[in-house]
């Protein structure tokens, strides 16, 4: 039996119930800088006092290339059992060797360490653990740890039963918490296939990226890919994209691009640095590039956060939730790095930080996304109200010329009859031209009554109106220019059709675009007015889905649609005319949904278009 020096840790005194022992105060520790020392060399009473007793509750050096030799000392009561486990409760271990002493002389080796593969491993476990058998009074053992990372020993001393009953109980809790993530990633997914927000795309790829990484760190990578231990070694590189997958989750939630753009062309130049040269690092110099992961991962949180934080304070809303989200994250994961790096005691609060940081973000950015959807949907409406009064207006301003040509002939008719009143003196003459001024006013009253209808906003409730007042209306206020252009118009409204419960306005403002769409249309035809184009409205009744409807049916003789914009033409901003804002059809289709309607097109290119207009019936019809 090895015997420690009289400056060395007491050793671990084993009783009979007691189920763990903590090994915190009872190891001695040597730095072995230039690797090379071997277990003869570090058991020899030459090189027992370079050992130093630490006392800390879990001993954590940082991220370093050395190699540590750990010495612990047990002895045993009587009563005790004789079978226990060591365990290493760190699974980022590169190399772990333990020696144990034979009492012929010398020591055993057993093996761990994620360099290791599983088959290696005499207790065949995540964390490198190792079977210990007790015999005689007490014996010194030798634990050899070439981390090549971050070198930490939390160690404990296991009865078998002890060690079952707190693994089940670690599993139980790893379990629930990737069963949460999956349940998010899961939620955000479906999220993402009914909204197609790129957002929720970013945030399932981080979630699902951060879920391997929780599992790597945890050691599950060595129970999966047990037999490929150089997968372990670079699981380390899943931070990237971990980083990566958040900081693009916060630019797209944030909307920098719109919203700081200066903060915006930060984030990507961070997101570059961290994709290439972190990778870079650990390719060329595993161990510098094992410093720089931490690096990154402490500011990232920090980037992220300070990005909501500005975005906020330009009035963002859903950013308040996002901040907070983040804050937690970032506590989390600070409170890690620092654990990872030796700058704060390694404890279960700081060990799990991110785990817990990260069950409240998920939680807080629920939140964030769902204000963002609820934003989202305001700014769509106002946008859908703003591309309404948009096309209402345009189509006032087309009217605009006509109306004056139209109100121009009758006002000029009355002032020419006024003149003749004022010089004829034959009153047969005179109730002529009297006659003459009271028609031409009432068309100016007709056109002026139809135009100031059209353009009332019509936020009154709906009411049952006859079709052919909603055409007649339309006419109105393009008849001149039907005229003028040389088009044939023909209307066939039945006199007992069915009345239907419109909005007028909107309903008049949907004819209106039709019919000008189907005046382009014929206009566009060879650069001319086409000789005999025609425009056919017909309306009658018909059943859909049990309801009644009124179908009113527009056909023009112009130009067509070509084949390949039928089904995409009444989208925003998509038009076949050479001038127009491609909105016409599309308000059309929306205040079509707005009443429960359906608006569909048939059309062969150089032939004909036909636009069916199904309006929802009154129940009765208005006697």
């Amino acid at each position: 039996m090895a015997v420690p020096c009289s400056g060395a840790s007491p050793p671990v005194v084993l009783h009979d119930k007691a189920e763990s022992y903590s090994l915190s105060g009872h190891i001695d520790i040597l730095e072995d800088r230039e690797r090379r020392l071997t277990i003869d060399e570090v058991s020899s009473p030459g090189l027992s006092e370079r050992f130093r007793p630490d006392t800390k509750a879990i001993p954590n050096l940082g991220i370093t290339s050395s190699v540590y030799w750990v010495r612990l000392s047990l002895e045993k009561e009587p009563e005790a059992g004789r079978s226990w486990l060591l365990e290493l409760n760190f699974a980022l271990m590169d190399y772990v060797d333990f020696y144990v002493p034979r009492d012929s002389g010398g020591f055993g080796l057993m093996q761990g360490g994620e360099m290791r593969c599983m088959s290696a491993r005499v207790y065949q476990h995540r964390y490198p653990v190792f079977p210990i058998a007790i015999d005689g009074p007490g014996k010194t053992f030798y634990l050899r740890v070439d981390a090549r990372g971050t070198t930490m020993f939390p160690l404990t001393l296991w009865s078998p039963q002890g060690f079952y009953k707190i693994n089940h109980r670690r599993d139980l809790i790893t379990g629930g918490y990737l069963g949460a993530i999956i349940a998010m990633f899961l939620f955000n997914f479906f999220l993402f296939l009914s909204l197609r927000d790129r957002s929720y795309l970013y945030y399932i790829l981080y979630i699902f990226v951060y879920a391997v990484f929780v599992l790597a760190k945890e050691g599950f990578a060595q129970e999966i890919f047990g037999e490929s231990p150089w997968l372990n070694r670079y699981s380390i590189t899943l931070t990237v994209p971990t980083i990566v997958t958040s900081l693009l989750f916060t630019r797209s939630f944030l909307a920098t691009a719109r919203n700081a753009p200066f903060i915006d062309r930060f984030l990507k130049a961070y997101i570059l640095a961290v994709a290439l040269l972190i990778p870079a690092a650990l390719a060329i110099f595993p161990v510098s590039g094992k410093i720089t992961m931490p690096v990154a991962g402490f500011f990232s949180p920090l980037v992220s956060l300070g990005a909501g934080v500005a975005v906020l304070l330009k009035g963002y809303h859903p950013a308040r939730y996002f901040v907070a989200a983040r804050l937690f994250y970032g506590l989390g994961t600070i409170a890690f790095v620092l654990d990872m790096s030796g700058f704060l005691p390694h404890g279960f609060a700081t060990y799990t930080g991110m785990h817990l940081g990260s069950v409240t973000e998920a939680l807080l950015l629920s939140f964030a996304l769902a204000d963002r959807i609820r934003v989202m949907q305001r700014e769509k409406e106002e946008a859908e109200a703003e591309q309404m009064r948009t096309s209402h207006l345009a189509a006032v301003g087309e009217l605009a010329a006509c109306m004056a040509h139209e109100i121009n002939t009758p006002v000029n008719t009355i002032i020419n009859s006024a003149d003749l009143l004022l010089e004829s003196e034959d009153r047969k003459a005179m109730e002529h031209d009297v006659e003459v001024v009271k028609k031409e006013g009432r068309r100016i009253a007709t056109i002026v009554k139809s135009l100031l209808f059209f353009s009332r906003r019509g936020e009154e409730e709906k009411a049952p109106f006859p079709v052919s007042e909603l055409v007649r209306g339309t006419l109105d206020l393009i008849e001149a220019r039907l005229r003028k252009e040389n088009i044939g118009l023909t209307v066939r409204i039945p006199p007992d059709l069915r009345e239907v419960l419109v909005h007028p306005q909107q309903i008049e403002q949907v004819f209106l675009n039709i019919l000008t769409n189907a005046m382009h249309a014929l206009g566009d035809r060879e650069g001319l007015p086409r000789p005999g184009g025609i425009i056919e409205i017909e309306a009658s009744e018909i059943t859909a889905g049990g309801r009644p409807f009124v179908r009113v049916t527009f056909l023009d003789s112009g130009i067509g649609i070509p084949e390949h914009l039928i089904d995409t033409v009444q989208n925003p901003f998509v038009t076949t005319k050479k001038t127009g804002t491609g909105l016409g059809l599309s308000i059309s289709r929306r205040i079509m949904d707005e009443h429960g309607g359906a608006i569909a097109m048939e059309s062969r290119e150089g032939e004909y278009t036909k636009v069916i207009i199904d309006l929802p019936a009154a129940v009765a019809p208005v006697e």
